[in-house]
């Protein structure tokens, strides 16, 4: 087979005791669709150790060799939350090794970073062609010597900026394996509640639905025991949700951080071994995004490609249909154009543009995020930076309205802080929205801004509510009571002037203290 054929090459001319190490097969696309066992592996190479990792990390396979190193036998009792598969008229394992990798790792030396230089720096390069940007280690096994390594190599990514280099969340593999769970509910629980108290987020594997529903259950007996979860937590994949799971998640302000370009690829598998009546509750990005819960997309790569376009069009078919392009994403530029590729009504495209202290032509910005994006409109463009310097001239006002009278954009806006340019705009320019920053600590746009709009026109969008969190702590010296994020919120939204606050919140908490303000009375 093409898996022997790869060992015998990996293996010819390799030193006596060398582990040969494998990854990436697929039981499901092989012809003989099943795992292979260590019989197949032996026939390949008998005389040193072998270890052949499934595509999904979840299961390892071992010639006889390396399982003899691992302590693998017929008496050998299985750990918990592990699987021996073993032939069944024997009882001899068969080399498939499920949720083990724990033990086979205490045998296989880690290979010196002068051996992954090169294949890091190259799988770097092609992150950054594929426009990957930010990459998550999120094995669970890591611990303070592999953040020692990363440290101290940091510097030698590709284009890689200084001072990036962070801890994450704690992760816990969570998996269902022999029909219960590794670990079990109580053990999951004690190490949530202690990474909550803590102030650490954590990151819980949990693909099946069993595994998924004990995630939520163990964040929410933390959120019980210790209040309000402020630190991040997540949950990895969520393949099949629970009933009734979204609500739940949306309510504890949890993020799932799952793979779209998943049902993409493996589908077929999906409708084999998922029953129907479940279809509905895999993978469902868009019931996780219409109860409002935090969703980011991943590639899980190398469980799946690296390919950004993928996902985006995996992404698109669950759902997500707007897309805000500013320079810093000048890395997802082909994928995303990719992705758009004969799709372009179904998405809204947001373009932000600045025209600068030397009036760069807005056309010209227009335009070329067009060809950036290989589509002919964009349903907004909105202009960032205003400001006092900012040039804004009537040739700027005959652009913006051949652009839109054109089709190319759709409707116009700008953010901008200075408030008296903001009312000579609204009273006498081509904008449909002016975002303006409108606080208690900056009020003033009820005598330069409100009195020029007319009709409703512009429309008026606030933002900075609370100063940056500055009014939220009161003044110096002061011994009263503070205003909250409702309070900023609600200052915002009396004025009749104002169509829209928007708010930025870091966590579910934060999301909920602003969202106050609608239970307020806006006319007191």
């Amino acid at each position: 087979s093409d898996i022997q054929a790869r060992l015998r090459q990996a293996a010819a001319g390799a030193r006596e005791g060398v582990w040969i190490r494998a990854y990436g097969y697929d039981e499901t696309r092989l012809a003989e669709r099943r795992h292979p066992n260590c019989r197949d592996l032996d026939a390949a190479v008998p005389h040193l150790p072998v270890r052949l990792l499934h595509r999904s990390g979840h299961a390892v396979v071992l010639n006889t060799c390396a399982m003899l190193l691992a302590g693998i036998a017929i008496d050998t009792e299985e750990p918990p939350g592990g699987c021996i598969d073993r032939i069944h008229d024997s009882g001899e394992p068969s080399g498939l090794l499920l949720e083990m990798n724990d033990v086979v790792d205490r045998v296989v030396p880690p290979l010196p970073y002068a051996d992954l230089a090169g294949a890091v720096e190259d799988v770097s390069r092609r992150f950054i062609a594929s426009g990957v940007t930010a990459v998550v280690d999120a094995t669970h096994t890591n611990g303070a010597r592999e953040w020692e390594t990363c440290a101290a190599h940091a510097g030698h990514l590709p284009d890689a900026p200084r001072g990036r280099l962070r801890r994450g969340s704690v992760k816990i593999k969570l998996s269902e394996v022999g029909g219960g769970l590794a670990p079990d509910e109580a053990t999951l629980r004690r190490a949530v509640l202690a990474m909550h108290r803590a102030g650490r987020g954590v990151a819980i594997h949990a693909v099946e639905e069993r595994a998924v529903g004990a995630a939520i259950d163990a964040i929410e007996a933390a959120a019980g025991d210790a209040g309000t979860p402020e630190c991040g937590h997540r949950i990895e994949h969520a393949g099949l949700l629970p009933p009734g799971a979204a609500e739940r998640l949306a309510r504890l302000g949890v993020c799932v951080v799952t793979q779209p370009a998943f049902v993409h690829e493996q589908g077929d598998r999906y409708l084999e071994q998922v029953p129907r009546e479940k279809h509905t509750r895999l993978y469902p990005w868009g019931d996780l995004l219409r109860a409002d819960v935090c969703v980011a997309a991943s590639s899980d790569a190398p469980v799946s490609s690296i390919g950004v376009p993928a996902a985006l069009r995996a992404a698109m078919d669950r759902g997500v249909n707007l897309f805000l392009w500013t320079a810093r994403a000048k890395g997802l530029r082909s994928p995303l154009k990719e992705a758009l590729a004969g799709r372009r009504d179904e998405v809204a495209v947001v373009g932000y543009a600045t025209i600068g202290w030397f009036g760069w032509s807005v056309r010209r910005a227009a335009e070329s995020l067009l060809r950036t994006l290989g589509t002919d409109h964009l349903d907004v463009l909105l202009l960032g930076w205003l400001g006092v310097g900012a040039a804004w001239s009537r040739g700027t006002e005959r652009e913006l309205l051949a652009l839109r009278e054109s089709g190319k954009v759709r409707a116009i806006g700008c953010s901008i802080h200075y408030r008296k340019r903001a009312g000579r705009l609204a009273e006498s320019s081509p904008l449909d929205l002016l975002m303006i920053r409108y606080n208690a600590a900056h009020p003033g746009a009820e005598r330069d801004i409100f009195p020029h709009v007319r009709d409703g026109r512009p429309t008026l969008l606030a933002y900075t509510a609370t100063s940056w969190r500055k009014l939220l702590k009161g003044p110096k010296g002061w011994d009263g009571p503070v205003m909250t994020a409702g309070d900023c919120y609600r200052y915002q939204l009396s004025s009749p002037h104002v169509d829209l606050a928007l708010t930025g919140p870091k966590t579910r908490a934060e999301l909920e203290e602003n969202l106050a303000a609608l239970d307020l009375d806006l006319a007191a």
